[in-house]
Parts: structure tokens; sequence; C-alpha cells
């Protein structure tokens, strides 16, 4: 999003006869609640209700706000219950022409919304906190605004990212009262918390200062200028520019007034104005290997125990006390999920491959036991190829676990096979921790391969640290759309990443890239846009460098470069993190090998489509 400067009140208003000559007459429950703008009442604001599914389609009727900012709306919920619907409301006191105050709240889906609203009705606040917390929790599916016929689009999408995000949302704020969420037992929100309430408040003196042109909301809007580009032109926009660019508002944190609206608040700036939360307890133990299936749910693996925990997209669990899969005190170790949602879990201590039942499947229960691969000597990193194939990084060999098969095909020669990946043509890619080397072998399509390694197993080529000193002590690997091989190593110092293109040149340099917080990285990932995410177990962090193509980073930023700041982008919580997943809302997420605990880091990401198969592709 970029202006509101052609959404002034005459624009909204005809946009809201419309929404009322369009919803006459039908079944509709009820909406009320109040507008608040620096904890007073918005005298006057105009509020409307939207889908996300379809924001050019009306779904409430007229409402203009009382002195107090109370207000009421007749809405008739979608017959899609997963679209996504949410308020806007437009206008302050003291803002009565080209509002720069623009607050939304996301509320839910359609479903939800019926089932919340007690005897036809559902109450509501609408503030600076609910526009924060929509902010960020749907930064990855904002939409244009400005135009003749959407004057007020703010949010679109119909798919599992974007109902997802909705309910990441209402973990960041209550839709009733508009205040700071109770969410969901186990989980510490704190970093979260003082850093939406911070924003929050900043946005507040801006909403209860005199005019557009007031310092308050001047300063704002050149403090939440993105890399670039142009400054925001109202509350909602500052707030998603400061959600996608979390480390450009360096001048934000001293427009924190002296009494705030929202407490608790940061008692300093932050390096990024990230908003992560912490999920503990519900089985987790060291977790290592994490990952997304379809439907937006986290698998982990726990090696500090003999389960797998499940959580659903708000973060509760399925079992409080994870999944069994491993015979011994501990082992699994890494995780991979195939097109059919079971997940397959390497049990690094017993040697053996375990497939569970997803979330998904039909005609089993959610984690019980589908296979268990036996054969294996350490099985540690694993991958699904195009065709249902599960290969496994096993010690000294790499393993193929055909579709349908319970009996693991060794290929290869290696130290210590860590890390795997597969490309677009079904070639697999693995790291040699102690070898400090990157292989690529012919995979199950023997068609993609070269004449001189046409035989499934068959080496096609190998890079290693003699000719990138960068790969010593190789890890996670992920290819990107492109067929760039990105391998995280943890030697070298604190480490680095090193990017190989598919016909196996180095592009990175001898010491690859290192900027961005990296600190003995272990696993990799790939988000929509194709940049490149990793997680520091040594600083407790995760890094985000811009991808092959610099077209989607910042300003400046090119291919390897940083976009992280220099601590990496971390909450309190985090604690040796390890694994690495992006999910199809855009959030990603770290495992914290030294506890029991899995973090959330909210909107940071471009969505991917889950589970990942092959090269990470957009979210749709």
């Amino acid at each position: 999003m970029r202006s509101y400067k052609q959404m002034f009140p005459a624009a909204f208003a005809a946009f809201l006869v419309m929404i009322a000559a369009a919803t006459a007459g039908a079944q509709s429950i009820t909406i009320s609640g109040q507008v608040t703008a620096d904890g007073s009442g918005a005298n006057s604001a105009s509020v409307a209700l939207f889908d996300a599914a379809s924001p050019l389609t009306p779904w409430s009727s007229t409402v203009t706000a009382d002195r107090k900012g109370n207000f009421t709306l007749s809405a008739q919920p979608p017959t899609t219950g997963t679209d996504v619907l949410y308020l806007v409301a437009i206008g302050a006191p003291g803002h009565r022409s080209a509002s720069p105050i623009v607050f939304t709240s996301v509320i839910g889906t359609a479903a939800q919304l019926a089932a919340a609203a007690t005897g036809g009705q559902l109450k509501v606040t609408v503030n600076e906190l609910t526009t924060v917390g929509s902010a960020y929790a749907l930064a990855q599916f904002a939409t244009a605004a400005g135009s003749a016929t959407a004057p007020i689009g703010v949010f679109s999408g119909a798919t599992n990212g974007t109902t997802n995000a909705s309910a990441v949302a209402l973990n960041l704020y209550s839709m009733t009262s508009g205040a700071d969420a109770i969410v969901p037992a186990n989980v510490n929100n704190a970093s979260a918390t003082t850093t939406l309430n911070t924003i929050a408040s900043i946005i507040a003196s801006c909403a209860g200062s005199s005019g557009s042109t007031s310092g308050q909301c001047s300063n704002l809007f050149a403090a939440a200028t993105p890399p670039g580009g142009n400054p925001p032109s109202n509350t909602f926009d500052a707030a998603l520019d400061i959600a996608r660019f979390p480390t450009a508002g360096s001048g934000l944190f001293a427009l924190l007034p002296r009494r705030p609206d929202y407490t608790p608040v940061l008692l300093s700036a932050p390096v990024a104005w990230i908003a992560g939360i912490n999920f503990l307890g519900d089985g987790f133990a060291g977790p290592l290997g994490i990952a997304s299936d379809a439907s937006g749910n986290l698998w982990a693996a726990n090696n500090n125990s003999t389960t797998v925990t499940v959580l659903n997209p708000a973060g509760l669990p399925f079992s409080p006390s994870g999944y069994p899969v491993s015979l011994l005190v501990a082992g699994p170790e890494m995780i991979a999920i195939d097109t059919q949602g079971n997940a397959w879990v390497t049990d690094n201590a017993d040697g053996r491959v375990i497939e569970l039942c997803g979330a998904a499947s039909s005609g089993c229960t959610l984690g019980s036991t589908l296979s268990t691969i036996t054969g294996l000597t350490s099985p540690s990193g694993i991958a699904i190829d195009q065709r249902g194939n599960a290969w496994v990084a096993d010690g000294s060999a790499v393993a193929e676990i055909a579709s349908g098969t319970s009996t693991p095909v060794p290929y290869g020669t290696f130290s210590s096979a860590d890390g795997i990946a597969i490309d677009a043509n079904g070639n697999v890619w693995v790291t040699d921790n102690t070898g400090g080397s990157v292989t690529e072998l012919c995979g199950a399509n023997i068609t993609s391969c070269p004449s001189n390694a046409s035989t499934t197993g068959a080496v096609i080529g190998t890079v290693n640290s003699q000719t990138a000193s960068s790969l010593a002590g190789a890890t996670g690997i992920a290819i990107d759309r492109s067929g760039n091989a990105w391998v995280a190593a943890t030697s070298n110092g604190a480490g680095a990443v090193t990017e190989i293109t598919s016909a196996g040149a180095v592009v990175s340099g001898t010491n690859g890239f290192t900027g961005g917080g990296i600190d003995t990285p272990e696993e990799i990932a790939i988000d929509g846009a194709g940049n490149v995410w990793m997680a520091n177990r040594g600083n407790s962090s995760v890094t985000e460098l811009c991808g092959a193509s610099p077209a989607p980073c910042p300003t400046g930023v090119t291919t390897g470069g940083a976009i992280s700041p220099i601590t990496g982008y971390s909450t309190a919580n985090m604690n040796g993190a390890y694994g690495i997943a992006i999910d199809s809302s855009g959030n990603v997420w770290a495992s914290n090998s030294l506890d029991g605990s899995v973090s959330e880091l909210i909107g940071l990401a471009s969505p991917v489509t889950t589970p990942v198969i092959g090269p990470s592709q957009p979210g749709v």
C-alpha cells in the first residue's frame, strides 16, 4: 500500500452507499463496538466490514460512529466460512478531511464471526493496537488503496495463508476489548506485546493530534518511510511499512509519548521492530527439525525426547505431550512433510525413519505410525521428492526410500552426510559436514541427469571447501526456484552461507556471505520471494539475506546482502535456534534447541506453498 490521498470521506461515503444497496434485505448479524483514537471515542469515524476474499464485494451497511465512537452495523457473513473479515475505520477528532487516521481490525473468518456472535450480536473494538496487530499478522496480504473503485482496500486473499494469518492476528489483540490478547496457554508473547504496544502508542499520538500536518503525524510518517520508498500518508500504511521493513524505523522510538496509551512498552529502541511469539511446553524438548504442512500446522522433532509436537496455525497443540516416534531416550532429529500431509521423521539414535499420519490424511489417526523404515545408520536430514520418494542423509551414505517401499537403498560415499534438498529436476543435493562439501546426485528422474551420471544415485558434481572455504562444516541446504543451492556452514569463525549455481559454480566468493547476524547457522530456507533465511544456533537468531534476484529486496541490497540487522532477528525467548520453516502466511518459525519451545516471527517473510517439495514456491 502506498497512498490514501485520494481516499477522502466523500469517496468512502460513496463506497458505503454501494455497500448498503448491495446488502439491503440480506439476513444478517449485528456487529457493535467502538472506534477509539488516543484513548477517546473517534467521533464521526466511518466504519465498514470487508471480506479479504473479494475486497470489492461489499459486506456491510453504511455506518458512522457517534460522538463517543460507538457504532452498530449489520452484516451478512460470506457463505465461505474461511473468508477473512476485517473492519476499516477512517477519521478521528481533529482530522476532518483527507484524514490520515485509518484503523483496521481483523475479526476472524466468516465461520468464526457467526459462531462468536451471541444472540446474533458481536462486540468489537477498533483502535491503534488492532491496527498494528492486523498489519503485522497480514503484512503479506495487504492490497493497494486509493483507486476509484476500491478506495479503502486493505487486505486481500482467499487461501489457507490468509485464513491462518487471521488466527495469528487474534493472538496479538483482543477483538472485543482492543487490548493485548490473552493468548493460548503455554505461550510467551511478552516480546510481541511490548513491541506492538510501543508502535500503537506512537500512532495514538498522531491520532490524538490536530490534523494530518501535525508534528506527531508527520514525524511518524517520516520515521516509518521504507528504504527508497515514499512516506506513508495514514496510520495503517505506517503500521504496514514498519511491519514490512522492521529495520528501517530508526527514529520511531524517539516518538514514544511519555504517557503511552498502551502498556507495557519497550524500554529502549529495538534493533528491529519485529513481533515474535514463543510457544513452549506441549511436549517440546530440544526441538531440531521443523516443517509446515498444507494446512499451516507446524511439526517439530523433539531431539531431547521421543516425540514430535504438532501445533495448529493458532499455536494450539493437537496433543499436549506430542506423538511418540523414538524407541530410545532421545533421537528424533529432522522432519519433512509429503504431498499427502504425512510427516517423515529421522530417528537418529535408533537408525530409523518413521512415517506419521498427517492432519489432512484420511483413514488414520493424527500422529499414528504408518510405517517404520529400519536399516539406517545415523539418519539426519530428510527431503521428499516430486515422486513421493524420501531421501535421507545417513552418515556415510544417502538413502532413498522409494514411495510405497520400506527398504532404504544407499548411494554415494560421505564422511558425515547432513543436510539434503531436492531441485526442480528431482536431483538430490547433500551436504557433508566433516567433509566440508556439497554433492549433487542423480535422483529418481534419471532423464534429467547428464549422460555421464544417468543412474539414480550417480554423482553429478561436488563442490568442496578447497574451492570455497565457506563450506567448512556444511549443515543445512535449500534450493531456490532458479536452481541455486544455498548452503549454511558453521566453521570459519561464525560460519557463512554459500551460493552455488545449478551448474556447480560458486558465486558467493571464497568466504561466502556472512552478514545479517550469521552465527553458527544450522538449517536454511527460501521464502516465496527467493530470499534466504537461516537459523543461527550461536546467537539464537534468524538471518535474512537477499536471494538470487535483488528485485524484491530493499533498495540498495544485492544478492547475498543482509536484510536482517547485524544481530539477526531475535526475540528474548529464542535459545539455540536450529530448525527453520516459513509457512503460507509468511511467518518464520525457528526451533529452540536449547530449551522446550519454538518461536514464531510474525509476517516477516514472503509466504510459501507448503509443504515444500523441491524448491520453495510462492504461496498461492
